[in-house]
């Protein structure tokens, strides 16, 4: 239940996203109007090149801030994009001047020999106009061409310059934290920011006489957000006891939802606090950035601890992990609450940087005492999910951190601290989100892969989540690579940049790659595979079940329809990226030969899985003998079949010697087999009644037919019995290991009551003496008789 909340909350977010998303790309925006004529064209053009030209001069002549480099950046990206769609809107008229003068042909060769026939001089006239155009459009591209160039060389140089202000603004050294006069300075504006904050509050506090209620309300919702913690910690350990009681452990998964439904509930209290706040005018149009940026800090730092809570709760992480990660939360958090503050009543930059030293010192300590603690911890063999080599590497980045400070490279230290802390929220965010996401897409499988209870091949062919599973993890790499980028730093213009020409990609001759194309293939792929996957299932549990086809019958016919719909939804993925399945087939046709010699044995298994499939010479269930063994035919698939024999091993043989072996099946036709018990009786017995006997225990036993009758052969006189054997046709040839053993017992108790012996092998031994024996046996005998020894 929980997981259905949750997946229906993240898909309703994800569509009034994507809702919202197209209902701003479908806003009609004005577009520029582009020059037809070549005397405009031209014009166009020349203005293009003199606001390039300018903006080069300002570029190279000083050295801007990295805000108006962004805003030249933006310029010169606006007219290249005006320029490329100048050139795309003349195409179309050079391609007509082209096809104008092809039409017209070649200027007539006169032939040596025949008389010159001149050409009409409208036909001369107008190839020549023509030909005109055709060269004023090409010079015209070709300038268009040179500014584009140009503009992606400034847009380099923009990007370098921006890259030396930021080292050069990273690696600047400040006071050191141990000077007074950076002290003095910073508790002056410190005294200075707290009488402002008080004024503020006391202007706020006599504007809304309901301040105090509001501030209860906030009271209140923090209270009911620490009941609501502790009742679902309750119900995480709850859950998590009952999955390992049924032989499941996720609790990750479990700590995920658990989470995430949490931060859902308190960014729903958090904007109506807000929305509270701006209906009584305590947030108004001057502190709005300011408020919304509060209520956002808010919320990561509720992130935090309730993350960490349900972790901890969950086993997944210790109660150290849990108290480090939450007081880098509350530094963080209080870190930019106090520097936007600072911002807006305008602190001095000696603030700031003592701030900066500071709150980075005691993150460094922080990180710096909980690797040393969890490195002493793996040591004595811990379960962590980090090796201890990672709590070495923390502590070194904790370390080179409070280097930093010391030598008063503040800037550096202040980046370090706040990439870290976001990237690292970011991730695990991402982590819970897509664990939240498979157990979703599993319960998905789970309706349409149904194994037998008990069945230790549950993950096998669950093809619909592999791909289902590799479709989520490469839209979430694609869509966490450019946020991860931007986070760490890289500037937001030049993701956007990346991620637009890695979305519509490049040409490769015709074909076009690009994420959009990839994905919509993918996607075409993913929606036949799944279609397919449906209409197996539908077939399997409500249509075939009513023709009353063997169940060995089903299982080849829904696996043939699962190969083909394998085949239909790749060449439909194949098609919908935009390769021609035509030229493919060339290509396939070329390799053929090689192929052919090259993988001959597994085309050969391919065809003979075939074979197999749909002449059912074996079927699934039935008991053969091939030259590897005997047993039970498991499974057979494209290249090979899988027996599993008697001793529970399984030997997988391929499917062409099946077919150009002999082999030999106890089920071709029917479960009906014979089974042979030999006994011998002592001479002594009446062989009528034997045969009697044997045949009433025959007829007794319920897995014995009547048709066709058991029967009794007398098979020899052997040297101590007389030999018989009872021949007897069983229902299913499988239990002819039990029936026979029955039918052993039941004719011991017969020949028992009927006191009818089961003899031993008899034999008689003649020894003929020699003399020289005789002759010792009598010298023996007169021996013992001198001395008197009888």
């Amino acid at each position: 239940m929980v997981m259905r909340k949750l997946s229906f909350a993240v898909f309703l977010t994800v569509f009034i996203f994507f809702w919202q998303a197209a209902a701003f790309a479908q806003t009609p925006t004005e577009a520029p109007l582009l020059p037809s004529e070549p005397k405009e064209i031209q014009k166009f053009l020349d203005e293009k090149q003199k606001l390039i030209d300018a903006l080069e001069a300002e570029i190279l002549s000083g050295d801007p801030d990295s805000q108006a480099l962004n805003g030249k950046r933006q310029s010169i990206k606006d007219l290249r994009t005006e320029v490329i769609s100048l050139v795309e809107a003349i195409k179309p008229q050079r391609a007509r001047i082209a096809a104008d003068l092809q039409d017209l042909g070649p200027v007539p060769v006169p032939v040596e020999g025949t008389p010159a026939v001149p050409e009409p001089e409208a036909i001369v006239q107008l190839r020549t106009q023509l030909g005109e155009q055709s060269l004023t459009f090409e010079g015209l591209s070709i300038q268009a061409d040179a500014l584009v160039s140009k503009s992606l060389r400034l847009q380099e140089r923009i990007a370098g310059l921006r890259r030396e202000n930021f080292l050069s603004r990273v690696l600047e050294r400040q006071s050191s934290p141990f000077s007074v006069e950076l002290w003095a300075a910073a508790l002056e504006n410190y005294n200075a920011q707290l009488a402002n904050f008080k004024s503020a509050a006391e202007v706020i506090q006599k504007q809304n006489p309901s301040y105090s209620a509001l501030i209860f309300s906030i009271l209140i919702f923090a209270a009911l957000l620490l009941a609501g913690r502790i009742y679902s910690v309750r119900n995480l350990v709850r859950r998590i006891k009952k999955d390992e009681e049924r032989g499941v452990h996720r609790p990750f998964v479990r700590a995920s939802s658990s989470a995430l439904i949490s931060m859902i509930v308190a960014l729903v209290g958090l904007s109506f606090i807000q929305q509270s706040f701006m209906a009584q005018g305590v947030i108004h149009e001057g502190n709005l950035a300011f408020s919304t940026q509060l209520i956002l800090l808010s919320g990561f730092l509720i992130f935090a601890f309730v993350v960490t809570g349900r972790f901890r709760a969950a086993e997944i992480i210790r109660p150290t992990t849990q108290w480090v990660a939450c007081l880098t939360g509350f530094l963080f958090a209080i870190d930019q609450i106090i520097l936007e503050f600072s911002g807006n009543m305008g602190a001095g930059v000696e603030f700031a940087v003592l701030q900066s030293y500071v709150f980075t010192s005691l993150f460094g300590l922080l990180i710096l005492t909980g690797s040393v603690f969890a490195y002493r911890a793996a040591g004595k063999k811990n379960n962590f999910f980090l090796p201890q080599q990672a709590f070495l590497f923390f502590a070194f980045g904790a370390a080179f951190l409070l280097a930093a400070n010391f030598f008063g490279y503040v800037a550096l230290s202040r980046i370090v601290f706040e990439k870290c802390v976001v990237l690292i929220a970011f991730l695990t965010f991402i982590l819970m989100v897509r664990s939240v996401a498979r157990s979703f897409l599993r319960q998905i499988d789970n309706s349409f892969h149904k194994p037998l209870p008990g069945s230790e091949k549950q993950e096998e062919e669950r093809l619909l989540l592999f791909w289902l599973g590799l479709s989520l993890d490469l839209v979430i790499f694609s869509l966490c690579l450019p946020l991860t980028a931007g986070l760490i730093g890289v500037d937001w213009l030049e993701v956007q940049e990346t991620a637009v020409h890695a979305f519509w990609g490049f040409n490769i001759g015709n074909v076009n790659i690009s994420l959009a194309n990839i994905a919509v293939g993918l996607g075409v792929f993913l929606l036949l595979l799944f279609v397919t996957r449906m209409f197996q299932k539908v077939l399997n549990d409500k249509i075939l079940p009513k023709t009353r086809l063997e169940s060995s019958i089903r299982q080849s016919l829904i696996q043939l329809l699962g190969y083909l719909g394998l085949i239909v939804s790749m060449m439909a993925g194949i098609s919908a990226v935009g390769f021609d399945l035509s030229n493919l087939a060339l290509i396939a046709g070329a390799l053929s030969v090689g192929i052919g010699f090259g993988l001959q044995s597994i085309v050969s298994n391919f065809v003979s899985g075939l074979i197999l499939l749909f002449e059912r010479p074996i079927k699934v269930g039935d008991w053969v003998v091939v030259n590897s063994g005997e047993g039970i035919v498991k499974k057979i698939s494209v290249r090979a079949t899988e027996i599993e024999t008697f001793d529970k091993s399984s030997i997988i043989v391929p499917n062409s010697e099946l077919i150009s072996s002999s082999v030999r099946n106890w089920n071709f036709n029917d479960r009906t087999g014979r089974i042979i018990i030999p006994l011998g009786v002592s001479y002594d017995s009446d062989p009528r009644k034997v045969r009697e006997i044997l045949l009433d225990c025959a007829r007794e036993h319920p897995s014995v037919l009547s048709h066709p009758a058991p029967i009794v052969l007398f098979k020899d006189f052997a040297d101590s019995a007389l030999l018989f054997e009872l021949r007897a046709i069983i229902r299913n040839i499988r239990e002819g290991i039990d029936v026979s053993t029955d039918l052993r017992f039941m004719i011991w108790d017969k020949l028992k009551e009927e006191n009818i012996e089961i003899p031993y092998p008899q034999r008689d031994l003649n020894v003929k003496p020699d003399a020289k024996i005789l002759e010792f046996l009598e010298r023996s005998d007169s021996l013992k008789v001198r001395t008197g020894h009888g």
